[in-house]
């Protein structure tokens, strides 16, 4: 079976035209003829047309440019030059390019698109799947329609540059519905099989809900699909279940596939927020306030003036105030204050 590069799947479906730069500006071609070094087509642009002088490849320079050499054709000079191939997911077949949303609009979660359920449908084949992980994260579709793209008036505020990774230059073609290709970003293409996929899909979710219902996280919800423990707050019903639950889960969490692709593309369920239960207070330890009686005071006991009884009339000898009677020692002799003088009678 022929195959193809996937830049002349992806030129041809956009309706051959002439490479553009990010401000809308064709690139007039002044190549020598040589060999593409990304096809092997005749060369019509130099390599710095198409790719600044800064990049380097990380992984797959071998993919890139196979034939080596100093010239590309205008398929690969276009889809190192187009912007928007590196903002949105696509698939992209003869009949054009197709861009798949995976992210809400701003404020709005309910809006998120199922990006997930596009990837386990694809079209017939031919056909070439991009997912440009950096450029989304970035921003990359809330501004695709800024990008440059032919056929398309130029936006009044042109997007000129985003930060993001070559993605079409790397890709292959697919030439299956049941297990294809999908290159992310530069680094590495995984394949998508849409058989275990779909039942890997039907359990996560499954999952996921049960999650969400208890109060668990977003962020906490996809790092326990990854890394198969329990989450924080996880309910008590799916936590005796975990180790059952997770096990057909194991032998693919981890794949290069799961956390970027699949697990990253996962629906997320509404949060559920779980209204905190009052502890019981036991009677014993309830504090009861009761009211306090006004209750009268009783009234000083008034003294008898016209009581002249001797208990009365005598003053007290503990009283400081009293003075001493005569005969007391007044300190003489090293005598206490107020001790009694001893007088002999004879």
């Amino acid at each position: 079976m022929k195959t193809e590069k996937a830049s002349q799947l992806i030129w041809r479906a956009c309706g051959s035209p002439e490479p553009h730069d990010h401000e809308a500006i064709p690139i007039p071609p002044r190549g020598s003829g040589a060999p593409c070094a990304g096809c092997g087509e005749p060369g019509t642009h130099r390599m710095s047309d198409a790719i600044s002088d800064n990049f380097t490849t990380t992984k797959n320079a071998s993919r890139a440019w196979p034939f080596g050499g100093q010239d590309v054709c205008r398929a690969c000079a276009f889809c190192a030059r187009t912007l928007a191939l590196r903002l949105a997911l696509s698939f992209t077949t003869e009949r054009g390019v197709w861009f798949v949303g995976t992210r809400p609009h701003p404020g709005m979660p309910w809006t998120r698109p199922d990006a997930l359920a596009a990837l386990l449908a694809p079209p017939d084949p031919p056909f070439v799947a991009l997912y440009p992980q950096a450029g989304i994260d970035h921003g990359g579709e809330a501004n695709l329609e800024r990008a440059w793209w032919p056929g398309r008036p130029n936006h009044e505020r042109p997007l000129s540059r985003l930060q993001s990774k070559h993605v079409a230059i790397y890709a292959r073609v697919a030439y299956s519905r049941e297990r294809y290709p999908i290159q992310v970003d530069d680094q590495h293409d995984v394949m998508v099989d849409v058989p275990l996929w779909t039942t890997l899909r039907a359990r996560c979710e499954e999952m996921l809900l049960e999650m969400r219902q208890g109060g668990v996280g977003a962020n906490d919800a996809r790092d326990a699909l990854c890394s198969l423990r329990p989450p924080p707050r996880c309910p008590t019903s799916l936590l005796r279940s975990w180790r059952a639950a997770v096990q057909p889960l194991q032998p693919h969490a981890g794949g290069m596939w799961w956390r970027p692709v699949f697990v990253n593309l996962l629906g997320m369920p509404e949060l559920v927020k779980t209204v905190p239960v009052p502890k019981p207070v036991s009677p014993s330890t309830k504090a009861v306030k009761t009211p306090k009686k006004d209750t009268p005071h009783a009234a000083p006991e008034k003294r008898d003036r016209s009581d002249h009884s001797p208990a009365h009339d005598q003053p007290d000898p503990k009283d400081p105030r009293v003075p001493a009677p005569s005969g007391e020692a007044k300190g003489i002799g090293g005598r206490d204050r107020g001790a009694p003088l001893q007088r002999s009678l004879f």
